[in-house]
């Protein structure tokens, strides 16, 4: 997937954010959901800006060999405190959590 400059000013072209945990129930939680805060994105309005975009984590691998990348998307709100659901097509290792992700914007993505 190729990512496309959104402004010829800025060079950045995701917003990061954190993995806190799985989507989970008292007794059961779903491994292929997980909540991620995004700093800055506490008001309505700016949340709605962020449903629907890409996400992707980092995954570091051997020495030699290069990073591996899981992509998903973000699916719905979760309250009001800048904190998201997002699904990804595999399981999120347990690992990963409390790890980096990044969020990149619907016009930041070429077709």
């Amino acid at each position: 997937m190729k990512l496309k400059l959104i402004d010829s000013q800025k060079r950045k072209l995701y917003k990061s954010g954190i993995i806190l945990g799985y989507k989970r129930s008292l007794r059961n939680q779903n491994m292929s959901k997980i909540r991620v805060r995004i700093p800055g994105a506490n008001e309505i309005n700016l949340q709605s800006r962020f449903l629907g975009a890409k996400i992707f984590y980092i995954i570091s691998s051997r020495l030699g060999r290069k990073p591996r990348t899981v992509w998903g998307k973000i699916i719905s709100l979760h309250g009001r405190t800048g904190i998201f659901l997002a699904k990804f097509k595999k399981q999120v290792s347990p690992v990963e959590i409390t790890s980096r992700i990044y969020i990149v914007s619907k016009s930041a993505l070429s077709a």
